[in-house]
């Protein structure tokens, strides 16, 4: 209820938090072998710090919410998904889980993905965002708004406009990719 949080810490096993409408200067979510199965729901929140949050085989949902240097680390079939949201300096580590992040911002978004699925839709890619995909992984942009663009891949190729450019592509101008 609008009110405003200098430091929380949680452990859940098997449990849902919920944050609504309240600002965390410092957000903790316990480590992996204390928290599993547990989601994490943000609506019209502000977190300024996530130290570390672990998600295993959990949720993160967040809707009208910002987001500000989060260390963020999900695996075994997590699920992370942002909808008018802001996500600025941050890092996201993905090992088997999907990120879906819709009519939002982006700004410095570290993502390490190891057999993971990303799709980024309607969405404004601000200052340099790095997404690096390894093993199986997938990665899905339409309709995103960029300042530059440089999509490189070391081990596949990149297609841009339905058109194939072997491992790399450089753009430096303002444009939507549809």
């Amino acid at each position: 209820m609008n009110k405003s949080l200098d430091n929380v810490n949680v452990r859940l096993a098997e449990g849902n938090i919920k944050i609504n409408d309240v600002t965390i200067n410092n957000f903790i979510k316990s480590a992996k072998d204390l928290d599993y199965d547990s989601n994490v729901y943000m609506n019209d929140a502000t977190v300024n710090n996530i130290e570390k949050m672990n998600l295993y085989d959990a949720k993160l949902t967040m809707k009208n919410s910002k987001i500000s240097n989060a260390n963020l680390v999900a695996s075994a079939y997590s699920q992370i998904t942002a909808t008018n949201s802001t996500i600025l300096k941050s890092s996201f580590n993905l090992d088997e889980s999907k990120m879906s992040i819709k009519q939002s911002n982006l700004d410095t978004l570290k993502s390490l993905n190891n057999h993971s699925k990303i799709s980024i839709s309607k969405t404004t890619l601000m200052n340099h965002n790095d997404f690096r995909m390894f093993g199986t992984g997938h990665f899905v942009g339409s309709g995103l708004s960029v300042e530059g663009l440089d999509l490189t891949s070391e081990h596949g190729y990149v297609r841009y406009f339905d058109k194939k450019y072997g491992n790399a592509i450089r753009i430096r101008l303002m444009l939507i990719i549809c």
